[in-house]
């Protein structure tokens, strides 16, 4: 079966104190609903029992009841739960679990794509020394021997070969989605 991951709102106001139960998710919960043909119960659900709390991950109870995992303590984004919390604000206060406002604060999509590829390194070459200019958006360089083996990942914009012949400089950047730059060729001829 396909899997189709949702991009919900973040409701996690911090992970700071944050305690979770282990409950039982019936499979008649009134605020299940159909997704994707399955019935789910989403993360940020209200719960009045066994526990005031909201339900910190999707569980799906097609096939009937699954236990899931309930935040009773720590803090939450109100306007991001899929209902209001302000009824039961007061008894999740009462054991700990704070609404916060997050304000205007702009988070990193990571789902998107499209990061522009970086420039391949302008490389040369001074005896041993293969040498290239700094890339816009780079945040280090890998070195590649004639195999392609890797030699180093470095932050600075030279390399001192230990021997002659072909060498491949990668312009990297973005740790998350390893965006990186065409290769460039470098041939060291001579060590000294």
């Amino acid at each position: 079966m396909k899997k189709i991951y949702k991009n919900r709102p973040n409701f996690l106001g911090s992970e700071v104190g944050l305690v979770r139960k282990t409950i039982t998710v019936s499979a008649s919960n009134e605020n299940a609903i159909e997704e994707n043909g399955r019935k789910i119960v989403v993360a940020g659900t209200i719960f009045t029992t066994p526990y005031y709390g909201l339900l910190f991950e999707d569980v799906d109870v097609t096939d009937g009841d699954k236990l899931g995992s309930l935040m009773i303590r720590g803090s939450y984004i109100n306007a991001n739960l899929p209902k209001t919390a302000a009824s039961v604000s007061t008894n999740f206060a009462n054991q700990g679990l704070y609404a916060i406002e997050e304000g205007t604060l702009t988070r990193p999509d990571f789902g998107t794509a499209g990061l522009a590829e970086l420039s391949a390194p302008t490389t040369s070459v001074s005896t041993a020394t293969i040498s290239w200019a700094a890339v816009t958006g780079a945040i280090s360089y890998t070195i590649f021997d004639a195999n392609m083996k890797e030699l180093v990942t470095q932050t600075t914009t030279s390399y001192t070969a230990t021997k002659t012949g072909k060498y491949y400089v990668q312009a990297n950047g973005d740790n998350i989605n390893k965006v990186a730059s065409p290769l460039a060729t470098a041939n060291v001829t001579s060590l000294a």
